[in-house]
């Protein structure tokens, strides 16, 4: 089937393949949730955030599951918060904000707060998803940019070097804390140097 042939071309990395495909399986079963997500998937392999904010809203009200609408929804939101007006990404945010579930919704949430400059409300979210997940650098280096937006140097330092504790290659957290202290870049070459990436 179509749906399968545009997963199996995206996997190729044949984006235009892919594309081709999912589009047609969208027209011939418009009511096929698999359709939407894989076009989805298609849409943030090519970097088109229009296109899968679009293929996200047309799944949505064909999933049944409430945990995977809910990740879809922020998805959407995230997508929004970089192609379309800031109002829309907004709307999704309010809406889905008192029905996120504690750890991975509340920090999926965080990430569109944050890229929407949302930052003193994303910050206690980011707080309580490294709270949940000590041992995820992403989740450190995440609470650092947070930290950081909200004029805590000190803080952010502390979470970027927390992110880098536990993953020394971790190549966001290095440049984020090059960014801090940049007439230390030795901090960041010691850190890297410090301990073997955790197993």
């Amino acid at each position: 089937n179509a749906v399968a042939a545009a997963r199996a071309a995206l996997a190729k990395g044949d984006v235009a393949t892919a594309w081709r495909l999912v589009v047609a399986a969208c027209k011939v079963a418009p009511d096929m949730a698999q359709a939407w997500l894989v076009r989805a998937d298609v849409a943030s392999a090519a970097g088109d955030l229009d296109a899968l904010a679009l293929a996200l809203e047309r799944a949505i009200p064909l999933i049944a599951d409430p945990a995977l609408v809910e990740r879809l929804e922020l998805d959407r939101a995230w997508a929004l918060a970089f192609s379309a007006p800031r109002a829309d990404a907004l709307a999704v945010v309010n809406r889905m904000r008192p029905q996120v579930r504690p750890p991975a919704g509340e920090r999926q949430l965080a990430k569109v707060m944050d890229a929407l400059g949302l930052q003193a409300e994303a910050l206690p979210l980011f707080e309580r998803a490294a709270e949940a997940a000590p041992a995820d650098p992403d989740v450190w280096y995440n609470l650092g940019v947070a930290r950081r937006a909200m004029g805590e140097g000190d803080a952010a330092r502390a979470a970027f070097l927390k992110a880098l504790e536990l993953d020394p290659a971790h190549g966001p957290a290095q440049a984020a804390l090059a960014a801090l202290d940049p007439r230390r870049p030795e901090a960041v070459d010691q850190l890297r140097a410090a301990r073997p990436r955790a197993a």
